[in-house]
């Protein structure tokens, strides 16, 4: 399986580590770690009965170890190697297997590279800490909640003699987002105001759940909410005290949900940009 996979790792200042099979080709147990991640379920004897109640359930942080050959025997190659993977950086690894590609983020564990080739190839061992255990989609979904929904006068001429609605703005409807990863994911939000709009609110579901924030925003605010990282920034100022006390972090749960979007006052005003990507627990 590891000498068909893909894995291009790249360092937080941008520079970037390929092992496609060329330069460097991963050993036939070369990618430990990227099938699953580990899963712990937590337990409880029963105190009248046989058996045990399941108290709890979580993924750990995920491990993942690359061991690879670097064809080349020089000792500029092997400190090319040995810089690259620095103990103080952020990766990005992308593992690409079956023709599907996705990524996460980690640190560095572990590194080994012998100093005696004997004339072979040089073999290096990686070892990356994953605090997210969830690879990431490569397709990112940006969704508005504003769409524009043609109406009777389209596709068809509207003239000032005759006019006819081509399309309006829909607002306060349920727009559906889908989600076919392995477990509920977070998701971005931009709120960008062209007026002023008081008290802006996201629903998520048919109204159960809602995230609003208090206040007036003006024309050309713009309003950043992560729900992944809980941060709410306004005009690149963080402003979690606009959070409504009845809010709740809102998430795609795993085969979609419905969002929309409206406001006390204004809502005409609002448009809603919704960003996420799809998680799984494997490659």
């Amino acid at each position: 399986m590891a000498r068909e996979a893909i894995v291009k790792i790249v360092r937080d200042d941008g520079k970037e580590f390929l092992i496609d099979g060329n330069e460097y080709f991963l050993t036939p147990d070369g990618l430990v770690g990227v099938d699953f991640a580990d899963w712990s379920i937590y337990t409880e004897p029963l105190a009248f009965k046989d058996g045990s109640v399941v108290t709890g359930a979580s993924f750990t942080g995920r491990p993942i170890t690359l061991t690879f050959f670097d064809r080349k025997t020089e000792d500029m190659s092997r400190e090319v190697v040995r810089k690259f993977f620095n103990a103080r950086g952020l990766y990005v690894i992308y593992v690409t297997l079956n023709g599907i590609t996705r990524w996460i983020t980690g640190v560095i564990q572990t590194f080994a590279e012998p100093t005696d080739t004997n004339g072979k190839y040089t073999k290096c061992t990686v070892g990356i800490f994953c605090e997210d255990p969830f690879f990431n989609s490569m397709e990112e979904e940006w969704n508005d909640l504003q769409k524009i929904k043609p109406m009777f006068g389209f596709p068809y001429i509207s003239t000032e003699e005759h006019p006819s609605v081509m399309s309006v703005y829909v607002f306060g409807e349920y727009v559906r987002f889908e989600n076919n990863g392995d477990v509920d994911t977070s998701f971005a939000v931009f709120l960008y105001f062209t007026g002023n709009v008081t008290n802006p609110v996201i629903y998520q579901g048919y109204r159960e759940h809602k995230f609003q924030l208090n206040g007036t925003f003006t024309e050309d605010d713009i309003v950043f909410i992560d729900f992944d990282t809980a941060t709410v920034y306004k005009n690149g100022v963080s402003c979690w005290n606009l959070v409504d006390k009845d809010s709740e972090l809102l998430e795609v749960p795993r085969g979609g949900t419905y969002l929309s979007s409206t406001a006390e006052e204004g809502e005409e005003l609002l448009h809603c940009v919704v960003n996420y990507s799809e998680k799984y627990a494997g490659v």
